[in-house]
């Protein structure tokens, strides 16, 4: 079997994510605190646009649900994440330092990627 034929019946590009709101976006509608958006800006301060799938879980997490997320590489998934912890903590005294979260990041799968 030619190996190259092959590898080409693997290998494809990644997906187009959905696109979702931007955190100012999810702000204004009250699914974020302001102060949440203002902390995860793009280049230059502009509003990060989330993907469709990183809205969905946002939402879930507000109403503290549990979620799993299972999207390909660089599609965001550890935003899904972050953004509602850090939204958590700010909307919870952040001035009290006290543990609200805990994170168990999967260190081989970024030495592999």
């Amino acid at each position: 079997m030619d190996l190259f034929a092959l590898r080409e019946k693997v290998v494809s590009d990644y997906p187009a994510y959905e696109p979702g709101p931007t955190l100012d976006e999810l702000a204004a509608q009250g699914g974020i605190l302001r102060a949440t958006a203002d902390l995860f800006r793009g280049q230059g301060g502009k509003p990060l646009r989330l993907y469709h799938h990183q809205q969905e879980a946002i939402e879930i997490a507000r109403r503290w649900e549990s979620y799993v997320v299972t999207t390909g590489t660089g599609s965001g998934k550890s935003l899904t994440y972050l953004i509602p912890i850090v939204d958590h903590v700010l909307r919870t005294q952040p001035e009290k330092h006290r543990v609200r979260a805990l994170i168990v990041y999967p260190m081989n799968a970024l030495i592999n990627s």
